[in-house]
C-alpha cells in the first residue's frame, strides 16, 4: 500500500472541521459556568460537532482507517503506515466509533506530523 485513499483535501477538511470544535467549545466552556451535565448537554447540540461527526461518517470504511492510522504516526505509536493501517484494521472494526475516537485526539497537531512523514515516503504522490 502506497498510495492511501483518502485525498489531502478530506484530510484538510477533518482537521478544520475538528478545529471547529475545539473552538466553540473553548469559548462556550470560558463564557458560561456550566455543570458537567450541561456541558454534555450542550455538546450534543454543538453545529460543530454534528458537522464533524456527518462528514466522518460518510467516509469510506478505509478512509477512517487511514485518518486513525495517521493519528498514531502522528502521535509516534507506529513507525509506517502499514504497521498503523494493520492496527487500525483491527480495532476500528466497522468504523462506526471513528468520529468519537478522532473527536478527543489533537488532530491539528498529529496530523500535520503524519503528513511531513508520509510525504517523504512518496505516499501522496
Amino acid at each position: 500500500m502506497k498510495n492511501l485513499n483518502i485525498s489531502l483535501n478530506t484530510i484538510n477538511r477533518v482537521v478544520e472541521l475538528h478545529q471547529a470544535i475545539s473552538e466553540t467549545e473553548a469559548v462556550s466552556a470560558g463564557t458560561v459556568n456550566l455543570t458537567p451535565v450541561a456541558r454534555l448537554k450542550m455538546s450534543l447540540v454543538n453545529p460543530q460537532k454534528r458537522a464533524f461527526h456527518k462528514f466522518i461518517n460518510e467516509l469510506s470504511l478505509e478512509e477512517k482507517r487511514e485518518l486513525s492510522a495517521l493519528v498514531w504516526i502522528g502521535q509516534g505509536l507506529c513507525d509506517s503506515f502499514e504497521s498503523a493501517y494493520k492496527n487500525a484494521k483491527a480495532v476500528a472494526g466497522d468504523g462506526d466509533g471513528t468520529a468519537f475516537y478522532l473527536e478527543g485526539k489533537d488532530l491539528a497537531r498529529y496530523i500535520p506530523k503524519a503528513i511531513d512523514k508520509l510525504e517523504k515516503e512518496d505516499y501522496f504522490s
